[in-house]
């Protein structure tokens, strides 16, 4: 039976809502790394008034498209995503990527129509990635959505924040490694954690999977812990989980508000660490022991302390952590600069 959240990494055809005709800004950028992707199947720019976009012919709205969308990718307004939300129930789209930010992360207003959101889609089979994400990669979907391209490997991400995803980008690159996977879950108001795990575990290009979260729903971080635990076939998981000093919670609280999560602990299946996992323990990962959820709080500063224990490359190819080391890395959306 095919996984629900085939429709994600897999696609059988794809859509980008708000795509743009000017190649700099967020829709143009989004764009062109999925045309540049190579994507297998149908793709389709929507945009209002353009009639093409990177030789791609465009249509208006997701109701004009000629044929059937699997998964949409959503980059318009905030007040216009309900109405999107609702084209593509209407149109039988399986997944929806919500790049838009402007939900949960602002209040309880906001919060509330991001329930909406979530709401529509459940109600007509459909899943929601995001709000407030940044977009996702996948290597044997041919799908970029990030709007940069990362390089291909056995690693995947799940990451709240999608300039941290570009850092561990950008010092897997310098270190010749790449990912499978990589996805930017932004809100979650959907879709968690332990379901991302739960295919990750059966993705034959994924061996290793990293996870940056800056909040945990009530008992996800139980329900993670029993997911690695429970499946026959896990693989090695190490949790980066930022907010453990004060300019961290503050660093989180102006992206997702996940420090008003709660956070992992011994009683949920998760123990803290301020140190990269010793040797011993990254040999086990990665040579036949059973794996383990390794969780590791990289501190304040937008991920800066990540950089003063950065372990040697073999650490990460053996289920170790990965440290990164651009100095200018902060949590946060990073369509914020476009």
């Amino acid at each position: 039976m095919r996984h629900q959240l085939d429709s994600l990494f897999n696609p059988a055809s794809a859509a980008v809502i708000g795509a743009s005709t000017v190649l700099h800004k967020i829709g143009g950028r989004r764009w062109r790394s999925m045309v540049e992707a190579n994507f297998d199947g149908p793709l389709y720019p929507i945009h209002p008034t353009a009639s093409e976009i990177l030789g791609r012919k465009a249509y208006p709205s997701l109701r004009d498209v000629p044929g059937p969308v699997e998964m949409a990718v959503v980059l318009v307004r905030p007040d216009l995503v309900p109405g999107v939300i609702d084209d593509c129930v209407a149109a039988g789209v399986r997944v929806v990527v919500v790049i838009t930010a402007g939900f949960g992360e602002t209040g309880d207003e906001g919060k509330r129509a991001e329930r909406g959101l979530v709401d529509v889609a459940r109600a007509h089979g459909a899943r929601l990635v995001g709000p407030n994400c940044a977009g996702l990669f996948s290597a044997s979907g041919h799908v970029n959505a990030l709007g940069w391209s990362p390089p291909r490997g056995p690693i995947a991400v799940i990451s709240q924040s999608g300039n941290m995803a570009l850092t561990f980008a950008q010092l897997a690159r310098e270190k010749g490694l790449g990912f499978s996977k990589l996805v930017t879950i932004g809100n979650a108001a959907d879709i968690r954690v332990p379901e991302y795990l739960d295919y990750l575990f059966a993705d034959p290009d994924t061996k290793v999977i990293v996870a940056y979260l800056e909040g945990f729903g009530p008992l996800e971080g139980r329900a993670l812990f029993d997911c690695v635990r429970a499946h026959p076939s896990p693989k090695p998981v190490i949790v980066l989980k930022p907010g453990e000093t004060e300019s961290g919670r503050r660093a989180v609280l102006s992206h997702t508000r996940g420090a008003r999560r709660r956070t992992p602990d011994r009683r949920r299946g998760l123990q803290a660490v301020r140190h990269p996992p010793r040797r011993r323990e990254r040999r086990g990962l990665g040579h036949g022991h059973r794996p383990r959820v390794s969780a590791a709080a990289p501190g304040g500063n937008g991920g800066r302390d990540l950089g003063r224990r950065r372990p040697r490359d073999h650490r990460l190819r053996h289920g170790g952590s990965i440290w990164p080391d651009r100095p200018d890395a902060r949590p946060g959306h990073p369509a914020t600069a476009a």
